[in-house]
């Protein structure tokens, strides 16, 4: 079948135009129970538990991906020698955020950089940095939506949400005298696994 402009165009037209990449939100979850400061002995994770404010994060966050999935399979051989492979299980890679900063609203010693600080403060819950004490997943992980919207109509129109996510590592604050550049981080999760749209 030769290509028809005509054909693609009204296909477009009938679906809305085509999907465009810069129009997400990014959102996070609760933890499954509030964490017991009575149960921690240290101060640091006392006095941070109450910091983490997720409600304008996703307004800093400019890089997200829908992740792909690869099925794992193994090589089985039947009969006389012929080989297939079967599928054994999903394969999920990590999750990558990436963040612009605020010079925020405090200096170094309260509030300061607040989208790093968030981050800081919850990989602190997962390990005390003050004694390694490693806290309750279900007390620090937190679920993540990704919702990609239509621009036209403010539609969701694809959405992929990861359970139980939780930082694993938050790259350098890159600072050079020799531009003017906006400062970003990246943030990987893991994550127990995702399901997308209706099986939310």
């Amino acid at each position: 079948m030769s290509f028809s402009p005509t054909e693609f165009m009204s296909y477009v037209d009938r679906n809305n135009g085509m999907a465009l990449s810069h129009n997400f939100k990014v959102k996070f979850g609760e933890p499954q129970k509030q964490l017991d400061t009575t149960v921690y002995q240290t101060s640091f994770i006392r006095r941070n538990v109450n910091r983490l404010n997720f409600k304008d994060i996703d307004l800093l966050c400019h890089s997200a991906k829908i992740l792909g999935k690869a099925i794992n399979a193994n090589a089985q051989i039947y009969g006389y020698g012929s080989e297939y492979n079967l599928p054994v299980n999903e394969g999920f890679e990590d999750l990558t955020l990436s963040f612009h900063c605020t010079w925020g609203k405090g200096d170094w010693s309260n509030g300061g950089i607040p989208e790093r600080r968030i981050f800081d403060d919850w990989m602190a819950q997962v390990i005390d940095p003050t004694d390694n004490h490693t806290g309750f997943k279900n007390e620090y992980a937190r679920d993540i939506d990704i919702e990609l919207i239509n621009p036209t109509n403010g539609v969701v129109s694809y959405k992929q949400k990861f359970y139980s996510a939780i930082p694993l590592t938050i790259t350098d604050l890159d600072l050079t005298s020799a531009g003017n550049e906006l400062l970003t981080f990246d943030v990987t999760f893991t994550y127990d696994n995702w399901v997308i749209n209706n099986d939310i």
